[in-house]
């Protein structure tokens, strides 16, 4: 996630908790500091200020704050995360018996009729 997306999600946090802000400023890669309308109250900006100290700016956090927004895309990563994990396990197989070869190209048509139904829906 970019930085100007982080931001844009702290910012918008602090909104949704009331807190009259103009602008974030970056400050390092992990921090940022508000810069509060006139009208906030001491009481806003102590509240802003503990919000941007705790904020997450972990990359598992604005993972998170992506699959939230495009729960599509986290779909699409835990099915191809899983296909891979099928593969990697067959691959493992020193010797693999017919029924294990039958189930991992069932497997690999399930996968390539997904991609390309997926393919489909994008150029269309």
């Amino acid at each position: 996630m970019s930085n100007d997306t982080q931001l844009a999600d702290l910012s918008d946090a602090l909104i949704v908790a009331g807190i009259p802000i103009l602008t974030l400023r970056r400050t390092s890669p992990t921090s940022a500091t508000p810069v509060y309308d006139s009208s906030a109250t001491q009481a806003q900006k102590i509240a802003g200020d503990a919000l941007v100290a705790g904020w997450d700016w972990s990359a598992a956090a604005q993972q998170a704050a992506d699959d939230a927004r495009q729960p599509e895309s986290a779909n699409l990563r835990n099915t191809a995360a899983a296909a891979i994990t099928t593969n990697d396990a067959f691959l493992a197989i020193a010797t693999p018996t017919a029924a294990q070869i039958e189930a991992q190209v069932q497997a690999l048509t399930r996968q390539n009729t997904s991609i390309i139904q997926y393919l489909l829906t994008q150029v269309s």
